[in-house]
């Protein structure tokens, strides 16, 4: 029996057993959260503009130029309207799923696995980073998990937007920082700055981790401040460490500084690098940004229950903070500090963007490791091994069950977010299914068209991979509409029967062509 024992305890604690466990457990919490069925979906719910922006890019890498410099999407604001010629974020995410889609032909499944296998790797890694600090295994994958049941984190981890990939790329840059402000190995230092890097030009938010370690650069030269006990300095040479810290920094400023340039040449009319400050809003305005953001945004961050919980860790790390790690304090207050900063640059945006906080999320993970790991020192150093045993047993299953009620309430959530009732484009259903039936009554691929109505950029023109106009920016605007059919436009697809009793339509909708579903095809005279 005790040989039996001592071969079940070898095999629980040992790393294939423990690595195996946590991709089985992810796999079950993907499954509670539908990925199996919303990994084959078509951009849809909320913000599918924003999802068809990102998805486009991608689309065109396969379908026409697969230079990496000139991305593109498929409505035709630039170049006098005549190219979709414009960008924002690095695009390494949509070059590479477009070269995916050369490879393997186009399927979004390959672009909602990709993202969903790089913040599964963010997770793996942040679990690392637990256990450098944690000495039980089983908290740190439990710990770990807190990062996958925020309904915000769950939706965009299984889509199109780079926000989750960022977040990825910083959690795993923080293990190599970890590793560095443990083992002092430079090549760890090194790799962090990449990843940080990397993270920063998919998002710029995630620069905080950036000014987050200057923080720190600077804060252990004060001569009363000490983050190691042995008065050992982090980052060593100040001036070589700060110049290291400016490379990422000059790399992102040179992407944006470039995508302005290709921007500005092609006379786009979509993006617009510039902040939406709190400072320029009236008080009206705050209000109801405020008012949006607790009445709706608040239930969707994380279930309620996790803010107490999260004031409970804040409460306990205050009054341990003796037992705390200084450095994990300082990083803690830097990227809350960072935090408050954006959400002040951007705070209008936070109004109807939910994806905007996803940056926000390092700090929860920061104030667990803070929390658990002074409860770990005090656990792993009690001398009675049963009284040891039995209370990281009732800490563990304690944080099970408040992670299983977490779950439980993030699949409602995300099953309402795919409820098409919620959200006004769910006309747009047919339009997933007519691409063959375009092809079929003479519409090329090179066709170009006009969709109404569509108040987004290009969300219509991606479904039916169509490169064209939309009404976004005009309410259907007869000179307007005259404009796009000198630049080309052979089709007018009209989703719904308002836009056909619209007496300034009626004199373009005379060649009817095709009809399918709520979608009716006119032929431009």
């Amino acid at each position: 029996m005790n040989i039996f024992l001592e071969r079940l305890n070898k095999i629980i604690k040992s790393k294939i057993f423990i690595y195996s466990l946590f991709i089985i457990i992810l796999l079950v919490m993907s499954y509670r959260f539908n990925y199996h069925k919303i990994i084959n979906y078509r951009p849809q719910a909320i913000h599918s503009w924003r999802q068809t922006d990102c998805a486009s890019q991608a689309l065109n890498y396969a379908n026409k130029d697969i230079n990496f410099f000139k991305p593109q999407l498929h409505c035709l604001l630039s170049d006098n309207y005549t190219t979709g010629y414009c960008t924002e974020e690095f695009p390494i995410l949509y070059f590479t799923v477009g070269v995916l889609y050369k490879i393997f032909g186009f399927n979004e499944f390959i672009y909602r696995f990709l993202v969903i296998l790089v913040y599964f790797i963010g997770l793996f890694y942040l679990f690392k980073t637990f256990n450098l600090f944690i000495s039980n295994n089983y908290l740190s994958m439990v710990l770990t998990f807190f990062s996958f049941i925020s309904p915000v984190i769950i939706f965009y981890t299984n889509n199109f937007l780079l926000n989750v990939p960022a977040l990825s790329f910083t959690f795993i840059g923080w293990y190599y920082f970890m590793l560095f402000y443990k083992e002092k190995k430079g090549k760890h230092f090194y790799i962090a700055l990449v990843l940080f890097a990397l993270a920063s030009l998919l998002k710029l938010s995630e620069a905080m981790s950036l000014f987050v370690l200057i923080g720190l650069l600077v804060f252990e030269r004060i001569p009363f401040i000490k983050f190691k006990q042995n008065k050992e300095l982090i980052f060593g040479n100040f001036l070589k460490s700060f110049l290291l810290l400016l490379i990422p920094f000059f790399l992102i400023f040179s992407w944006y500084l470039y995508a302005s340039y290709y921007n500005e040449s092609h006379k786009q009319m979509y993006y617009i690098f510039q902040f939406n400050p709190i400072w320029s809003m009236d008080m009206q305005s705050i209000k109801l940004v405020w008012e949006n953001i607790t009445a709706r945004w608040y239930y969707e961050y994380f279930d309620p229950i996790m803010y107490k919980v999260f004031l409970a860790c804040v409460i306990l790390a205050m009054i341990l903070f003796k037992k705390a790690s200084k450095a994990f304090l300082t990083i803690l207050l830097f990227y809350i500090i960072g935090s408050l900063g954006f959400a002040m640059l951007w705070y209008s945006n936070l109004k109807e963007h939910d994806y905007y906080t996803i940056s926000f999320f390092i700090a929860p993970f920061f104030l667990l490791l803070i929390t658990f790991q002074v409860m770990d020192d005090f656990l792993k150093n009690l001398k009675n091994k049963t009284i040891r045993i039995l209370s990281y047993s009732i800490l563990i299953f304690g944080l099970v069950f408040l992670l299983i009620q977490n779950i439980n309430y993030d699949h409602k959530k995300i099953i309402e977010r795919y409820n098409w009732q919620y959200f006004p484009d769910s006309s747009f259903k047919d339009l997933f299914f007519i691409k063959d039936y375009l092809k079929e009554i003479g519409v090329t691929s090179d066709d170009k068209v006009i969709v109404l109505p569509d108040m987004s950029t290009c969300y219509s023109l991606y479904i039916i991979d169509q490169p064209g106009w939309t009404n976004f920016l005009f309410d259907y605007n007869p000179e307007i509409l005259k404009k796009y059919i000198e630049k080309g436009a052979k089709y007018i697809i009209i989703v719904g029967s308002e836009p056909l009793q619209q007496e300034v339509l009626k004199p373009f909708l005379t060649n009817k062509v095709g009809e399918q579903g709520d979608i009716t095809i006119f032929k431009v005279n």
